[in-house]
This record gives structure tokens, C-alpha cells and sequence, in this order.
């Protein structure tokens, strides 16, 4: 592996670092012997290996990682802080996941009022992808499967998080003895998975009698499907008050409130769904919730 960091202080106020790592990991398996995905597909590979498939945490794998950030004190009450992070995962497997994208940004602000009073904010946006590879079905031998683009699939799973927070802090309240924090924070999940054959969400028909050409087919689900969405508000409130010098009284209050979009819920994407209710043949529903929590506790310290 290699990894290299850079730092330098622009002036008194601004400061930056960047640094960059590459790793190589070179994995080293019989794929005849072994496989974590087994063929139960056709009697006449019952028992053997799916070859070419190979999880994604034992094989070969090639990393890219880059990272930026900075510091800027815009004054003796006003700091930001900005900072980002890229890193692209290549892997060597003809199936299985090809490629993993993932990367990040993170901007914060804090305005220190009073030694005792500070407020703050941040804002953080998260992405992640991941491309694999599949085949519509496997055989004991390589001769046996059909060319990349009939007889394999992709498919490709995006996550981005959003988040938005808002924080707060006060000391010495009441005559020294109080102590408040306080912190908002919104999230916003989105999820997307989409297939299809030879890298576009076209559906083709796929050879399913292996090596043969016969014209039986079978179909994939190949298309871009509806995003899952999720929506969460916290908040949080702590204090802490001071009875004596050893003894403390220490209060937490929590609230949090997930709103769910879920299109797998619904419709015909579950047999045995109840209409237009969102609820599964299970009598499941997409998780929404409001959560209250209360925490009370007393501290003593024995000196």
C-alpha cells in the first residue's frame, strides 16, 4: 500500500490538508474448490461450483482513496471547517461486485458567543454506489456460459444520505450549577437499485438452458426501480445540574420521528399484497414511528 499526507497553513487563519492512499490486495483462490454461491439451478451442476463468482471481501481489490479538508478562523468567535473524502474500490472477479464508489462532504460552522455559550451547524452529504455482476445461471465449466452480454445481468445499488444539524450549548446557568446542550439534527435517505443486461435497464431474454442455445428464456427484473425514501428528525436535549460539589442531577429528553417511503410496500411488487394498504401478506408495514425517551439519573463522585 501507499498512503501520502500534505499539510500546509495558508496564513494564521487557514489551514489545509489533503492526503491520498492506494492499496492492493491480492487474493489467492482455488475458484475450482471454492465458491460461496452454490448451483441448484439444473441436475447437471448439482454439487459443483458457480465459477467465477467470488465474494467481494475475498478477492482481489484495488483502492483509490483521496481526502481534503480545511480550517478557516474567520474570527475570535467564527470558525468553518470543510472537509471531503473519495475512494473508488476496483475488483477482479468476472461476477460479483465489479465496483464500489464511495464519497462524502462535510461543511461546519461554530460561533463561540461566551467562554459558556457556543452554537454551531453542519451540513453532510454521503454517497455510495456499487456495481455487480451476475449471471442468469452457472455451470461446472467456464465453456458452458453464455458471452457477457446474454447470459450475465448488472445491477447497481446508489445509497445517498443527506443530513442538516443544528447544536447549541450553555454553562454555568443558575448561578454556575446548570449546564444545557441541545442538538437538531434532519436526515434525508435515499436508496435506488436498478438492472439490466450489458450495462443499460433494457430487458433482454436470457438463455436459461446452459451451453445448449435452446430458446427457452427466462426474464430479470431489469429497470430502474422506485427510490426508498426515508425521513428522520431528532432531537436532543441534555442538562446538567449541580446539588453539591460531589453529587450531580443529570436529565436527557429524546425525541425522533422516522417518516418512510418504501414502493415495495405496495402494489405488485409483494404477491399476496393487501391493496392499496401498504401492508405485506406478513401484515407488515413500511417503519414510521414517533419515539419519546427520558432519561433521569443521579451522579455522585466519592472523593
Amino acid at each position: 500500500g501507499l498512503a501520502l499526507d500534505y499539510k500546509i497553513d495558508v496564513n494564521d487563519a487557514v489551514r489545509v490538508k489533503a492526503g491520498y492512499a492506494y492499496s492492493d490486495r491480492q487474493a489467492d483462490v482455488n475458484s475450482a474448490f471454492y465458491s460461496p454461491l452454490q448451483s441448484v439451478a439444473y441436475a447437471d451442476s448439482f454439487g459443483y461450483e458457480a465459477l467465477g463468482y467470488l465474494a467481494y471481501f475475498q478477492s482481489s481489490r484495488k483502492e483509490n482513496a483521496f481526502k481534503l479538508s480545511g480550517d478557516w478562523q474567520a474570527s475570535d468567535k467564527l470558525d468553518f471547517t470543510a472537509s471531503g473524502k473519495y475512494a473508488k474500490d476496483d475488483y477482479s472477479e468476472q461476477f460479483g461486485v465489479q465496483q464500489g464508489v464511495t464519497d462524502s462532504l462535510n461543511l461546519d460552522a461554530t460561533y463561540t458567543d461566551t467562554e459558556d455559550t457556543s452554537y454551531s451547524a453542519y451540513i453532510t452529504q454521503q454517497h455510495r454506489t456499487r456495481d455487480m455482476s451476475n449471471a442468469a445461471w452457472v455451470s461446472k465449466v467456464y465453456t458452458n456460459l453464455d458471452s457477457i452480454s446474454t447470459g450475465t445481468y448488472l445491477n447497481n445499488l446508489t445509497d445517498d444520505q443527506f443530513m442538516l444539524g443544528l447544536g447549541s450549548k450553555q454553562k454555568g446557568l443558575l448561578g454556575g450549577k446548570l449546564n444545557l446542550s441541545e442538538d437538531l439534527t434532519y436526515s434525508l435517505g435515499e436508496t435506488k437499485y436498478s438492472a439490466g443486461v450489458g450495462g443499460t435497464n433494457t430487458c433482454t431474454a436470457i438463455n436459461a438452458t446452459p451451453g445448449t442455445g435452446s430458446a427457452a428464456t427466462i426474464t430479470s427484473n431489469c429497470a430502474s426501480f422506485p427510490t426508498i425514501t426515508s425521513h428522520i428528525i431528532t432531537l436532543k436535549v441534555n442538562g446538567n445540574y449541580q446539588l453539591s460539589k460531589p453529587a450531580r442531577l443529570v436529565v436527557k429528553y429524546q425525541y425522533q420521528r422516522l417518516l418512510n417511503t418504501d414502493p415495495f410496500y405496495y402494489a405488485d411488487y409483494q404477491p399476496g399484497y393487501i391493496s392499496g394498504t401498504g401492508v405485506l401478506p406478513s401484515y407488515q408495514q413500511a417503519p414510521n414511528y414517533n419515539v419519546h425517551m427520558l432519561y433521569v439519573g443521579y451522579a455522585y463522585s466519592f472523593q
